[in-house]
């Protein structure tokens, strides 16, 4: 969840995600030199930039200052509708509806992501609402050989309008998540959030048991996916109750990756003290809990000033960070570098995804079977 801070400087900003709502271009202006010495900020490693627009609102003058600041700052991603007059738009406004934002061409076919008013705002990032509980038994899941198989390269998981997975772990960190977990004699391992279910599937060695939990149910298997696989169409908490009710097993790992911006899992951590927890986030720190991200809303106000109303997660300010080793714990892998779903669409360049894995020093392991 995110809590508003009272010092949006008090620990380097490297992830920051910005809001700016306007009346006049003047309005726009101001908020535009607002945000612009944050998203130039050293530690800064992504910025994100919303504009809200109202259709009364799409003029020349507002596309130039958008533009403008679009290319004096290299680090902060944002998009100009297709409403918006401009040579991004040209040849694409007159198909455009701005009056119908969501039901223009442009939107409902993806093309673009509307004109802002209808997005969360701080506070609201949260996991979506828990979805009902359904267990599936899959039994058709093959034992690979002993050793951990190449995954597919980049392009069989990352590309497509709706990628296979986030991130695109190599050969050898395979080898290594693997060989992790049968040194720590993991039976059974969780992948929470897990989508597709094929990273959870590519991280699992073949004699440990998956968990695949993941709240939305487009993403139910169609086919069976192994003797060893257990997909379970809940939310983390739904899943923890349905551990405490015996229908699924403890896990002795838990996978996570990509958590949405404030969601840390945490308590899922502590309740189950796992022997190993791996993790998968962006270096920027827009995945999970972290530290360095920050959220802003910058609005124009009546009389022409500006507004600025800072977010950042609760928990980050308490002192956790996904990224640091839980209580007990201490880092046995990692981090490691990997291509990310976000570096494969800005053409290869860099490396945002990062892995680590905890391995819990007091836990005791003959405790954590039960």
């Amino acid at each position: 969840m995110s809590a508003p801070i009272s010092a949006p400087m008090s620990t380097p900003i490297t992830a920051l995600r910005a809001r700016v709502s306007f009346r006049t271009e003047g309005g726009l202006a101001r908020a535009l030199d607002l945000l612009s010495p944050h998203m130039r900020a050293p530690a800064l490693r992504q910025g994100l930039l919303q504009v809200v627009y109202r259709p009364g609102q799409l003029t020349e003058g507002a596309a130039r200052l958008h533009a403008a600041f679009r290319d004096a700052h290299p680090r902060c991603s944002t998009y100009l509708p297709l409403c918006l007059p401009g040579p991004h738009s040209e040849g694409a406004r007159e198909w455009s509806t701005p009056e119908d934002c969501a039901g223009c061409i442009y939107r409902r076919g993806g093309r673009c992501d509307g004109l802002g008013g209808d997005e969360a705002g701080a506070g609201g990032e949260a996991a979506g609402a828990a979805g009902a509980l359904a267990l599936l038994t899959l039994d058709e899941r093959p034992c690979p050989p002993p050793a951990a198989p190449a995954p597919p390269p980049p392009e069989d998981l990352l590309s497509g309008a709706r990628p296979r997975a986030y991130w695109a772990p190599s050969a050898a960190l395979t080898a290594e998540v693997w060989a992790l977990l049968r040194a720590e004699g993991c039976g059974a391992m969780w992948d929470v959030g897990a989508g597709s279910g094929l990273l959870g599937r590519l991280l699992c060695p073949p004699e440990v048991t998956l968990v695949s939990v993941e709240p939305l149910p487009g993403y139910a298997p169609r086919a069976p996916l192994g003797a060893r696989h257990i997909w379970s169409t809940a939310t983390a908490a739904e899943a923890l109750a349905a551990h405490a009710a015996g229908l699924l097993p403890r896990p002795d790992a838990l996978l996570l990756s990509w958590s949405p911006p404030g969601v840390s899992f945490r308590e899922l951590v502590e309740a189950l003290r796992p022997r190993v927890v791996v993790r998968a986030y962006d270096a920027a720190g827009f995945c999970g809990v972290r530290g360095g991200y920050r959220w802003v809303e910058v609005a124009e106000e009546e009389g022409g000033g500006a507004r600025a109303r800072w977010a950042g997660h609760a928990e980050a300010e308490g002192g956790w960070d996904d990224a640091a080793p839980p209580s007990g714990c201490r880092v046995a892998l990692g981090p490691v570098e990997v291509v990310s779903l976000y570096d494969w669409r800005r053409g290869g360049a860099g490396r945002e995804g990062r892995v680590v894995g905890f391995v819990g020093v007091n836990h005791a392991k003959d405790s954590l079977t039960a």
